[in-house]
């Protein structure tokens, strides 16, 4: 297992504190590529309370997912997200991953972006992205987070991503193979 953590992110301790104030979340999908699907498909499932499992997975068929809550700041909901290849990159492709988080009022105060990058480079797909969040709302102004990565251990869109929003490791990527990869924000400037 490799992991990566947000913990030593200068902003994270202000991330920490305004999820004390989240009590409803949606994941959101967006490409560039209007022939998405026929590259790979997406569902998702939301883990409830952390010792849950959850085994079935939704289809995402308009971009976003239903909106999760109310919960309690303690139990913030664990999102996952299924990507299924249908056929490898041969052109440049771009996917967002959004989970937008709000208050008990629905006023968006913050959310994670993820950002894949695929293309098809001497016949082998290469996957690089942003990972990052950000403030809004009441908590706008407070700095945001964002680090350019390799995704070297995926070698295209099969996969599964955990977005944990209250963890340090806030996004978990699972390969076909059971091997599974964390990300971190150590050296987010």
């Amino acid at each position: 297992t490799y992991s990566e953590s947000m913990e030593d992110c200068s902003s994270y301790s202000v991330w920490q504190k305004m999820l004390e104030d989240v009590k409803m979340a949606k994941l959101e999908l967006s490409t560039w590529v209007s022939d998405r699907p026929d590259y790979f498909t997406t569902g998702y499932k939301v883990v409830e309370y952390k010792n849950d499992t959850v085994s079935e997975w939704i289809p995402i068929f308009n971009s976003t997912s239903d909106l999760v809550g109310p919960f309690s700041s303690e139990d913030i909901p664990i999102l996952s997200l299924n990507f299924t290849e249908h056929k490898p990159a041969d052109k440049y492709l771009y996917e967002a991953v959004k989970a937008n988080l709000y208050n008990g009022n629905g006023t968006r105060l913050g959310y994670t972006n993820f950002i894949f990058y695929a293309r098809n480079s001497s016949d082998e797909v290469q996957l690089t992205g942003y990972k990052r969040y950000y403030f809004d709302g009441p908590w706008r102004g407070n700095p945001s987070c964002s680090q350019f990565i390799s995704l070297d251990y995926l070698s295209g869109f099969d996969f599964e991503m955990v977005t944990d929003v209250s963890s340090p490791s806030m996004f978990e990527f699972t390969t076909p193979e059971g091997e599974t990869y964390s990300e971190s924000m150590e050296d987010c400037s």
